[in-house]
């Protein structure tokens, strides 16, 4: 019966073939997509139920769904039945919640290559992709790929993901980015007019370098680089040599407009049993002033304009590494549209002004009180009686206007050595309404150092060593065209709100591997922003045993970082939790990250228990046994007495309350013992057992 309805389908499209899709019925469309579907991803007769919904917004697509069972399967397609979308479901596709999972069955290979003959049916003529790397921890049910599409093997701005299962290397979904945004049809010739050398002169001179200085994360120096002055994304058309400001075009075309929103989230503290830890935390309340002491100095600051105003909120907060404690005062008035809302947070001992925010209904048509001059003048004139010395080693970095309606803005940076270091700023605002102060922050850190301003590269060396960064590339850009009103054509895309839909054009852009940061000022050398990855790579296992496992775990980001594994050294309990923690994704490095909250990360997920650290403490081979079964839950079954026997030479060493470890070990395949057949339980593990014991488990 269904080779005879499959039959009668492939009946109806060779009969509508010939129509234009406006002229074909429903039904015929969706037969038309359905086969075009089903050719193209090898859909069988398998499934019991199908619908197919329709959906003509953007551009015209349909969804389809198949079910059969328990499994099911969702296709959003094109009219021309192209695929934009692939949903398989029915299965349990989360991740495992096992305290130690199991290794993927497929392996990362395995899985990319069934994701690209996926693409191989998907992709359509002129179609293909580049890559980006696929990622799984062990324990998850799927790869997750990525990456760019290429139209005639150059960039576009079109992407695409794939989930693979880690069981069978099946495609659990599929999606490209260009099914909901309005792009006109065609793609322009691959072929250039315009050399790439040309295209590089060009886009050289949308750079701009400044000198600054700048520190890297928690470094106590800073130093001076030159750094980018981005105002806007460029590219050079590939036909004419025209040299096109993308962001100034879609400033010209958007009409929308953004929001913000205020974080209303405030704590109380809470009372009740007072152990030792609680009442300390509760000194640390000794001596600050009251709310109503608090509300009455706030208010007297006539410039933070809480005349009229109603306190509905107020909280304490400790700052345990400044030792402080900061209460916060929300204020509010009603408006005939909305409400008008400032929070001030001061020191709650000295009631000094620490930081301001605001909101309002935005009135685009309201006329300011005050100029940017008389705004600026204000701003300065307050923030001189809160910090005056930081003031005094501070000029003004950037200002804006008030438009439509928003604030002025105003941001003051410490100056050393005549050069700008903006980590070190203090930012007003200034409501153009009524003049009074809408926004203050304050960030300087007196331990900060600066190195010195001698023997500076000139800035056109800085700008060849910038410039030499990057690579010029020829791609396919998004550029949005303005729609016309009164054409037809347009109507369906101006109804859902649209100003301009996408064209691609053939051009030149700048493009690098890396984050581009700046060049330091004194060498020359390019800044790259570096990207923490959880890969790990081992210099000292060629020739050794446990190489292979090693390797195998480390692509999952399981094992140990430092680019050494020292396989011979005694495990440590640190690094035996260290590595139990990296079976869940968690790096943790010896030279950069705190053993705290390595610890406390163990202690969440049941590794072991607080009474249980000894960071340094030498492990034993029964210690590393039954610290991973523990942690896997297997705790329980292995503490019972009397029932198990094990075929280790030295079985009889092992105390009674244990051998149930010894025995699940050798059960599991975990330890086959040593050359004598022994398991050695006192004897210190090394960090290569430890590999191998948990590569043994994880792949059971």
């Amino acid at each position: 019966m269904k080779r005879l309805l499959h039959l009668l389908l492939a009946l109806a499209l060779l009969a509508t073939l010939t129509l234009p899709v406006s002229a074909a019925g429903a039904e015929d469309r969706l037969t038309q997509v359905t086969l075009k579907v089903k050719e193209t991803l090898d859909i069988g007769d398998e499934y019991d139920t199908f619908s197919g919904d329709l959906q003509e917004s953007i551009r015209p697509f349909w969804s389809l769904h198949w079910s059969g069972g328990e499994q099911g399967l969702e296709v959003v397609a094109g009219e021309d039945g192209k695929i934009y979308q692939f949903y398989r479901y029915g299965e349990d596709f989360s991740s495992s919640d096992s305290s130690v999972p199991s290794l993927p069955a497929v392996s990362r290979a395995q899985a990319q290559e069934a994701a690209q003959a996926f693409l191989d049916k998907v992709l359509t003529s002129g179609e293909s992709v580049t890559w980006n790397q696929g990622s799984a921890r062990p324990g998850d049910r799927s790869y997750f790929f990525s990456g760019t599409i290429l139209l005639h093997n150059l960039p576009s701005p079109f992407t695409f993901s794939l989930d693979v299962s880690t069981a069978d290397a099946s495609i659990l979904s599929f999606s490209r980015s260009d099914l909901d945004r309005p792009y006109e049809e065609g793609v322009p010739s691959p072929t250039a007019q315009i050399s790439p050398a040309d295209a590089g002169s060009t886009l050289r001179t949308t750079l701009q370098l400044r000198l600054e200085y700048v520190r890297d994360g928690e470094e106590k120096t800073a130093v001076l680089c030159y750094l980018p002055e981005l105002d806007g994304e460029y590219y050079v058309d590939a036909a004419s040599g025209e040299l096109v400001n993308l962001s100034a075009l879609y400033q010209e075309l958007d009409k929308g407009a953004g929001s913000t929103a205020e974080d209303n989230a405030t704590a109380s503290p809470e009372n009740g049993g007072l152990s030792q830890a609680e009442q300390e935390g509760i000194a640390k309340l000794e001596g600050v002033q009251s709310k109503e002491a608090l509300d009455q100095s706030v208010r007297a600051q006539t410039a933070l304009g809480l005349e009229g105003t109603n306190l509905s909120a107020f909280a304490y907060a400790t700052e345990d590494e400044e030792e402080q404690v900061l209460a916060t005062l929300t204020y509010t008035r009603p408006l005939e549209e909305g409400f008008w809302r400032r929070r001030v947070t001061v020191d709650a001992w000295t009631g000094a002004v620490e930081t301001v925010s605001s909101s309002r209904p935005r009135d685009e048509n309201a006329a300011p009180t005050l100029t940017l001059e008389e705004a600026q003048s204000t701003a300065e004139a307050y923030v001189n009686t809160l910090w005056n010395a930081q003031m005094e080693q501070s000029a003004l970095y950037h200002s804006a206007d008030a438009v439509d309606g928003s604030f002025y803005s105003f941001q003051y940076a410490q100056q050393v050595n005549g050069y700008f270091f903006p980590e070190h700023d203090i930012q007003v605002e200034i409501d153009p309404a009524d003049g009074t102060i809408a926004y203050l922050s304050h960030t300087f850190d007196e331990t900060v150092t600066f190195d010195s301003a001698d023997n500076l590269i000139t800035p056109e060396a800085a700008m060849d060593a910038y410039f030499s960064a990057y690579t010029v590339t020829l791609g396919y850009q998004a550029v949005p065209v303005a729609l016309d009103p009164n054409a037809p054509e347009a109507a369906p895309l101006l109804s859902y709100g649209y100003s301009y839909s996408y064209a691609l054009r053939l051009g030149y852009t700048l493009e690098s591997e890396s984050s581009i940061r700046g060049v330091d000022a004194k060498t020359g050398a390019v800044l790259v922003r570096e990207l923490r990855y959880n890969t790990l790579t081992y210099d000292d296992l060629e020739g050794f045993w446990g190489k292979n496992q090693a390797l195998t775990l480390a692509e999952y980001g399981v094992g140990w970082q430092g680019g050494s594994l020292r396989p011979n050294d005694t495990l440590t309990q640190l690094d035996l939790v260290a590595l139990l923690a990296s079976t869940h994704g968690y790096s943790y490095s010896p030279d950069e990250d705190d053993a705290d909250d390595l610890y406390a990360y163990a202690y969440r997920y049941g590794i072991l228990t607080p009474e249980q650290r000894q960071d340094a403490a030498q492990v034993t081979r029964l210690e590393l046994v039954q610290l991973l079964l523990d942690s896997a839950g297997y705790g329980n079954i292995a503490r019972l007495e009397g029932i198990y026997r094990c075929d280790y030479t030295d079985a009889n060493t092992i105390p009674a309350g244990q051998l149930g470890y010894a025995a699940l070990a050798q059960g599991l395949g975990l330890v086959a013992g040593d050359s004598a057949g022994r398991f050695a339980p006192d004897r210190p593990a090394t960090r290569v057992e430890a590999i191998a014991i948990l590569y043994q488990f994880m792949i059971r």
